[in-house]
């Protein structure tokens, strides 16, 4: 029999080789599941469902996350008027001076949508103000 390596598994004892193409597995799943978790996050927070926004960052999602038109989570809650979703996502770390594909800003975002209560409070947060 040949000499291999072995390592703990879940409790159970498994040839290295077999453990390491284990936790190439799981470190793709995590990968996906990272991916879900963003996509979730920008529509939690379009769709202003605050407590959703809040597990998913206190899971560890970047706040930072983008979708396919470059638009953040943080710009899409300010574009719908969500302005407790925009404190939430401000909390955890989201980029205030994050521009959209087409170089727009939260706050140039929720200027164009007529969202005066996000404006009045992204200019009191210090965010950038159509682009100064």
């Amino acid at each position: 029999m040949p000499n291999r390596q072995v390592g703990r598994l879940g409790g159970s004892v498994v040839p290295k080789c077999d453990q390491e193409k284990h936790i190439m597995i799981v470190k793709r799943l995590l990968f996906r599941l990272s991916a879900r978790r963003e996509k979730a996050l920008i529509r939690a927070a379009e769709g202003g469902n605050l407590d959703l926004v809040r597990a998913l960052l206190e899971a560890g999602t970047n706040p930072n996350s983008r979708c396919n038109d470059g638009f953040t989570a943080l710009m899409w809650a300010a574009a719908r008027g969500h302005i407790e979703v925009v404190q939430a996502l401000l909390d955890f770390g989201a980029d205030r001076g994050a521009r959209s594909s087409r170089g727009r800003t939260a706050a140039e975002i929720a200027i164009q949508e007529r969202q005066e209560d996000i404006v009045g409070y992204l200019r009191e947060d210090g965010a950038t103000y159509l682009g100064r």
